[in-house]
């Protein structure tokens, strides 16, 4: 059961990335992991019914998608603007 969180987490981890670059272009940090785990999410259920059934693909990738955006608005919200890091260069 743990390798197979391990191995979601792991599958899921690099579209999560490259949707929340895309969505971060235009959205605030906060908004842009919430459209991504949106859209992750979607997709993941979209395809899960061919491999494993619906609800074990349900059971497997939300909590994964869960951990990686509560990870993503942690970061959101202790991230320190990049101004003050300046101002005490100059």
């Amino acid at each position: 059961m743990i390798e197979q969180y391990l191995s979601a987490l792991i599958i899921i981890f690099l579209p999560t990335r490259l949707a929340n670059k895309v969505f971060g272009r235009t959205m605030s940090p906060i908004k842009a992991a919430l459209a991504s785990f949106i859209s992750i999410s979607l997709l993941v259920l979209a395809i899960s019914p061919l491999t494993m059934g619906i609800w074990m693909g349900f059971i497997t990738y939300i909590p994964c998608l869960i951990f990686i955006f509560l990870v993503d608005i942690y970061k959101a919200k202790t991230k320190v603007p990049a101004d003050n890091e300046n101002e005490d260069i100059q």
